[in-house]
């Protein structure tokens, strides 16, 4: 469950790595389930097949130094078509060499970078082989490759690959004649279908070169399989990477493992984390279902004391299983700057945390995320850019979350729910296509106002209002009586300190419910709307069926900026209203800025939910709302706290479903708790 990542154990220095490798077998005894799997790496940078090989025979001798004791060993690919220009620091003498030509990656504008090559160059593809097969003869257990197997960022060369064999193969297969400004015109600016041909010409290619890699491993050595270590990298290439994974369980009749990435490298603002867990979300969310390992990496880059902290460690540990992570690993010592002594206590934490661990990995595995879930398209690449839009903007991926993370809402971008509710925010409405549109109109969502307005420019006036954009910084909002508004505290809401874009609108249809209006923060404000007696302001917030029968809810002013309690409780209000409370899973009821995760299975049954104390001090006394939970046997437990049972109350709606009222105890400061609802395997069967 646990990989570690080690640096390159070089044969020459034999006797240091022997005396490293005791220790470090040594402190991991001492630490039960602190470590099960280490990654060997190939030699960084373009070193001669010689000099592989002679890495790859060292390792197959210290590999069964580790399986002995138990740890398994896979090997990671340090590079495959190149990180980019820094490389020529290390030892590159294989291939740039001033006799061996392989064919280098060329940009768009014709840049050429020296220290990455193109994917469909028969030297470069040769020579990757041979350096698969040889370290495939200490037969790892699965093989990664590196995050530069990939169509962008190999700088100087942004996008790839424009170069003459690549242009003029793209020319021949799909019978056109463009040079490479004629490319990239026809891609950009011409008929979609040329974008189209081009992107599948890339991912032909990419799973060609991934393919023959794979399968010259596989020769040596028959069981090994493949993961992918990746990062979000926009949609150049389409949506998704299913071309690469395809090429690796093609290779191996293997399921395939990956590795999600997002930096989040030194502790110094633990919101990081969050934001990273987000963008690993989103990346697992485009994977194909034969996926059979997801373990986010934990990167401290540089890996020293001062960089990322052991406690920093272990909470995004415990953060990224409490996201649904099944496993994890580690670059915290590829490179020997601080004693094992040091990083011994690493794996303390490691052991300390395991228990909570694999049960939040036991039942990742099984269930689903369950909340919000965040509307995006997965055609937004094939969108036709704008006049004043930059050359390849199509690739932006859209994936604006909207809500923060921090509002005791939980929020996905796949729910598991049966009952889904959705969230539209102004910016991922850019990548919507007409048919993502009319699905959504079918469904319950929350959306803003810039949401609506973009999708009515487009000719979807289905929402019974104008909308105009106005500044909010001298209005406020009154809410109005309504089904959304009953048992809110507050009866207006206001941002006065920020001058910014919002949304005001008038019903035109009968099948608008205002939810809130707009009125002048003070006598100097006149009305927007003189003639409009009703609402001279405008309205703020509304419900409304939509022909497509979903129905929807939108704010105006700025839902997304921040919020209130009272103003939460309302979003939820809302979002219950249109979901007829079949969608909101959990609920935290206290003002504490915490993130809510909660998990179903197959059922629409929750079986835990995980809240993240994002403060700095101690939380208080909790109570979480859960609704449809699996059993009534509520527990909590933590990395720090063993299974303890939890008093709950239960009520009955006016609609006849049953509610939660589930006590914690207190959080620490920046730690994950969860509380477990499943039932016992005995009940199960």
């Amino acid at each position: 469950m646990l990989t570690q990542r080690l640096a390159v154990f070089l044969p020459e220095e034999d006797a240091a790595n022997q005396k490293y490798i005791d220790e470090w077998l040594r402190i991991v005894k001492e630490n039960p389930d602190s470590c099960h799997e280490i990654w060997l790496t190939t030699a960084l940078g373009y070193p001669t097949l010689e000099r592989h090989r002679e890495i790859a025979a060292y390792y197959k001798q210290i590999s069964e130094k580790f399986r002995n004791a138990g740890i398994r060993v896979s090997l990671q690919i340090n590079n495959t078509l190149g990180h980019g220009e820094f490389i020529r620091l290390r030892d590159c003498s294989g291939l740039v060499n001033g006799h061996t030509h392989p064919e280098t990656m060329v940009s768009p504008s014709g840049v050429t970078s020296p220290y990455c090559f193109c994917w469909r160059g028969e030297t470069f593809i040769q020579y990757n082989k041979e350096v698969a097969a040889a370290y495939a003869g200490f037969h790892p257990y699965r093989i990664w490759f590196d995050d530069d197997l990939r169509a962008m960022h190999h700088h100087p060369v942004e996008r790839g690959c424009f170069c003459d064999h690549c242009i003029e193969t793209f020319n021949k297969e799909y019978s056109h004649t463009f040079s490479r400004e004629e490319l990239i015109f026809a891609v950009n600016r011409g008929d979609i279908s040329v974008r189209k041909e081009w992107i599948q010409f890339i991912r032909d290619g990419l799973y060609h070169f991934t393919y023959e890699i794979a399968k010259a491993a596989v020769r040596v050595s028959p069981d090994v399989r493949f993961g992918l270590q990746y990062g979000p990298n926009r949609r150049y290439t389409g949506y998704g990477y299913d071309f690469l994974f395809d090429a690796m369980r093609d290779a191996s009749g293997k399921g395939v493992g990956f590795r999600p990435g997002g930096g989040a490298f030194d502790d110094n603002n633990p919101f990081d984390f969050i934001k990273k867990a987000r963008i690993l979300e989103w990346q697992i969310v485009e994977t194909p279902d034969y996926i059979d390992d997801i373990r986010p990496e934990i990167e401290c880059i540089p890996d020293v004391a001062y960089n990322k902290s052991a406690n920093g460690i272990v909470f995004e540990s415990d953060l990224y299983f409490a996201y649904g992570a099944t496993a994890m690993s580690y670059a915290m010592m590829n490179r020997e700057h601080e004693p094992l002594s040091y990083h011994a206590k690493e794996f303390a934490l490691f052991s300390k945390h395991s228990e909570y661990w694999k049960r939040l990995s036991g039942i990742n595995a099984r269930t689903s995320h369950s909340g919000v879930e965040i509307a995006v398209s997965k055609q937004s690449y094939l969108r036709p850019l704008g006049e004043n839009e930059a050359d390849f903007r199509f690739e932006m991926e859209y994936y604006d979350v909207g809500f923060s993370p921090i509002l005791g809402m939980p929020l996905t971008f796949r729910s598991g729910d049966r009952d889904k509710i959705y969230c539209l925010t102004g910016e991922n409405a850019i990548g919507l296509s007409d048919d993502d549109v009319r699905e959504l109109l079918a469904r319950p969502v929350f959306a803003d106002g810039r949401s609506i307005k973009r999708l009515m420019e487009r000719g979807f006036d289905v929402f019974g209002v104008e909308a105009y954009e106005t500044s909010v910084l001298m209005l406020s909002e009154q809410f109005l009586p309504c089904a959304v508004n009953e048992g809110i505290h507050a009866p207006r809401w206001d941002k006065l300190n920020i001058d910014a874009p919002g949304f005001t609108f008038l019903p035109k249809s009968d099948k608008v419910t205002p939810i809130s209006q707009y009125f002048g923060a003070n006598f100097t404000v006149g009305p927007l709307f003189p003639d409009n007696k009703t609402y001279p302001y405008g309205i703020a917030a509304f419900t409304v069926k939509t022909p497509y029968g979903g129905t929807w809810v939108v704010f105006g002013n700025q839902p997304f900026v921040y919020t209130s309690l009272a103003r939460r409780n309302q979003f939820f209000s809302a979002m219950d209203l249109i979901s007829e409370k079949k969608s909101l899973k959990a609920k935290l009821l206290e003002p504490l800025k915490a993130v809510v995760l909660p998990r179903v299975n197959d059922e629409d049954k929750v079986l835990c939910v995980s809240i993240v104390n994002a403060t700095v001090g101690e939380s208080g006394a909790l109570t979480l709302l859960i609704r449809n939970p699996e059993s009534e046997r509520f527990s909590f437990q933590s990395g720090t706290v063993s299974d303890i049972p939890l008093s709950f109350e239960k009520k009955t709606t006016a609609e006849g479903m049953i509610e939660y009222f589930v006590h914690l105890p207190s959080l620490p400061g920046w730690s994950v708790g969860t509380v477990f609802c499943e039932r016992e395997p005995k009940e199960r069967t």
